[in-house]
Formats: C-alpha cells, sequence, structure tokens
C-alpha cells in the first residue's frame, strides 16, 4: 500500500487535470461552431418561438445540444490520451492519467467546471478584439483555451516541476 502511494505523482495530477480542464472547455467551445444559426439565438423563448413556427426542427437542437456535450467529451478523451502518452514515456504510474481522467470527467458532469468561472478572464481578453463578431470570438477563446491546454502538458517549467515530484518519491 505504501508503495502504492509513493507512485501516485500530486504535482503531475495537478497540472494534467488543469490542462485536461482547459483542452475541455477549447473543444466544447469549438463544438458550438457545428450549427452557428442555432448557437446565436440568444433565449429558450427564442428557440421555443422558433421551433413553434417551425423554423427550427427538434431534431436539429437534439443534434445540436448531443454535438455541443459531446465536444468537451472529446476534448477530454484527447488530453486523457495526452496525458497517458506523457506517462508512458516518462515512466510514471499510469494510475495518475487515470485518476486525470476520472477527476475531470465528474467535474465536467457534475457541472462544477461552469460555476468555477476560469474563463472569465479569457473572455474578457477576447471581447477586447472580437467585438460583436460571435463567430470570431468563439474561434479566439477556443484556440486560448486549448493552447493553454497545451502549454500545461507541454511547457519545459511544468515537467520540470514535475519531474522533481517523481525523483521524490524514487529516493
Amino acid at each position: 500500500m505504501n508503495n502504492f502511494i509513493l507512485k501516485i505523482n500530486y504535482r503531475l495530477i495537478l497540472i494534467h487535470l488543469l490542462a485536461s480542464v482547459f483542452i475541455l472547455l477549447g473543444a466544447e467551445r469549438f463544438a458550438l461552431l457545428y450549427d452557428f444559426e442555432l448557437f446565436e439565438i440568444s433565449s429558450k423563448e427564442e428557440v421555443v418561438k422558433y421551433i413553434e413556427n417551425g423554423q427550427i426542427s427538434a431534431t436539429r437542437l437534439s443534434y445540436y445540444l448531443l454535438v455541443h456535450k459531446s465536444g468537451g467529451l472529446i476534448g477530454l478523451l484527447i488530453s486523457f490520451l495526452i496525458s497517458l502518452m506523457i506517462c508512458i514515456k516518462k515512466k510514471i504510474f499510469w494510475l495518475n492519467a487515470i485518476t486525470i481522467f476520472i477527476t475531470a470527467f465528474f467535474l465536467y458532469r457534475f457541472d462544477i467546471l461552469d460555476s468555477m468561472h476560469i474563463t472569465m478572464p479569457i473572455n474578457s481578453f477576447v471581447d477586447l478584439f472580437a467585438g460583436d463578431n460571435l463567430m470570431v470570438y468563439v474561434i479566439a477563446s477556443g484556440l486560448i483555451l486549448i493552447s493553454i491546454g497545451l502549454f500545461l502538458f507541454f511547457n519545459k517549467w511544468t515537467i520540470c516541476f514535475i519531474e522533481k515530484s517523481s525523483r521524490r518519491t524514487l529516493e
């Protein structure tokens, strides 16, 4: 049991969980582009009005919601694979990557990520140059979120920070 606990790398879990959250949120932003016309409708009352008038079918709305939620899960799966490959390459215990995946999945599944306001500073920054163009806003914020996630995965400083913890557990 003690050997198992020594193999858990808390620094890796923290950094990769944060990176996974950013990639997940970025992928969810890009999934909004699936049916951008439907995304531009701003309120539930307007959606109901469009459905009643026959301008939007319930099937189209269902596909849009399915793709939107699937985008986050695809981002989570991609970040899990990146984390797992890094763990295997660096010879770090693979259960760390599974712990990250399960934790990020529960954060996403129970909508805890929405209440954390992670994207608020990014949204404010993108607002400076996107203006009223909603498509530019979605693309720019998605790119920034995914870039931050990839930066956290592959930056030399974070890799050194993680490896310091790995060396301590081996000594």
